[in-house]
């Protein structure tokens, strides 16, 4: 019975120390702020105690609204980086697209070099064939001008169609309507190729120009030179004959020894027209050759090696045979001032036998001329003397 008297005991107990504690606080209150004095201490506890209660609850949506605010950043945050990566990647696009035009545009100008280096080619391979006139070798000649012909028409079509993909590429590229990226970039892409590709075939058939071109040029050379070297044969033939003829009656040392030299050169002449001769004839068959793997589309650069060798091999074939004409010419020369000079010789030895002869001729005359003065004197004194009895 007494614990239960004491339990109303210390619930009054408790209650007077609450009151107690909230006296000593509003007193507190008061005397740090004179607004809440004279009776609005308890209604100030009330305005707290309900302040109190509407913090939690805002502190709750605060929070919230904090979360979503800070989502709806991140979430923008994320929309751009997308779009900053897309637009990264359009000017990626865009560039590569750029880069494509621009090779389109640079294959078409390699495309018109080739044409410009064709047709000098031609223009080469026309002069050779133009410059030389003899049967068979004017026949090659016209096929490698012909195929230097054929290699210009091709480059001059080659190098439009490369125009023509050069400018659909720029055209394609710079077109308004919505289109995506990627789709115009391979359209581009292919029109670049195919301008690249045509480029390539355009200097192909410079190539094949500049083969031909090299061809008649190095053939024109051969025949040349053939020519060349059997007119110093000619040339040296005649010297030694001529020479030989001179020295019919001379035995001199120098005749002799000049007249060998007219022989041997004219031989070494002879030689070396026969190897240009030779070198050319190979000259050709390799132009032939070569003329017939251009038609072929082939490699032909080996051939047209085989063409310069050998023109290469006629040329100084023609050179050695020159040098020849020119030492049998010397000895000729030689051999002639030699003669003339023993001409002289006997010719001024008989001069003065004659003058000597003539001189003694002379003499006897004179002395002839003396002795018969002598006696005619003589023989008319006695005369004189009788005229003067008679008178």
């Amino acid at each position: 019975m007494k614990q239960f008297c004491r339990i109303p005991f210390l619930v009054l107990f408790v209650n007077l120390y609450i009151h107690q504690n909230n006296v000593v606080s509003n007193e507190i209150v008061n005397l740090k702020n004179p607004n809440l004095r004279n009776g609005w201490a308890g209604k100030d506890v009330t305005l707290q105690d309900e302040q109190s209660g509407l913090d939690a609850k805002d502190g709750d949506e605060v929070n919230t609204k904090e979360y979503q605010n800070e989502l709806l950043q991140k979430s923008e945050e994320a929309s751009l980086q997308v779009q900053a990566q897309n637009s990264d990647g359009d000017e990626e696009l865009k560039r590569k697209i750029d880069e494509l035009v621009n090779n389109a545009q640079v294959a078409h100008t390699e495309a018109q070099n080739a044409v410009t280096k064709a047709e000098e080619s031609l223009r080469i391979a026309t002069e050779a064939e133009k410059q030389v006139d003899e049967g068979k070798e004017t026949t090659t000649l016209k096929k490698a001008k012909v195929e230097a012909e054929k290699a210009v028409a091709a480059a001059k079509i080659k190098k439009e169609d490369a125009k023509k993909k050069a400018d659909n590429a720029k055209q394609e590229s710079e077109k308004t309507e919505e289109q995506e990226s990627k789709t115009k970039l391979e359209t581009v892409k292919n029109l670049s190729e195919e301008a690249e590709q045509a480029a390539r075939d355009a200097k192909n058939e410079q190539k094949k120009a500049e083969w031909a071109a090299k061809i008649a040029e190095e053939l024109k050379k051969a025949y040349e030179a053939k020519i060349n070297a059997k007119e110093s044969e000619g040339e040296a033939e005649m010297s030694k004959k001529e020479a030989t003829s001179a020295t019919s009656s001379s035995t001199a040392e120098k005749v002799t020894a000049a007249i060998k030299i007219a022989e041997d050169e004219m031989q070494i002449a002879v030689k070396k027209a026969s190897e240009a001769e030779e070198a050319e004839s190979k000259a050709e068959q390799a132009a032939i050759e070569a003329i017939n793997i251009i038609e072929q589309n082939g490699e032909a650069q080996s051939k047209v090696n085989v063409v310069q060798d050998e023109a290469d091999k006629a040329s100084k074939a023609a050179a050695a045979a020159k040098k020849a004409q020119i030492k049998a010419q010397i000895a000729d020369y030689v051999v002639k001032t030699e003669v003339s000079k023993e001409k002289a010789v006997k010719s001024a030895d008989a001069a003065n036998e004659e003058k000597t002869k003539a001189e003694a001729v002379a003499k006897k005359s004179e002395e002839i001329k003396i002795t018969d003065v002598a006696k005619s004197g003589k023989n008319m004194l006695p005369l004189t003397r009788s005229n003067s009895n008679f008178s």
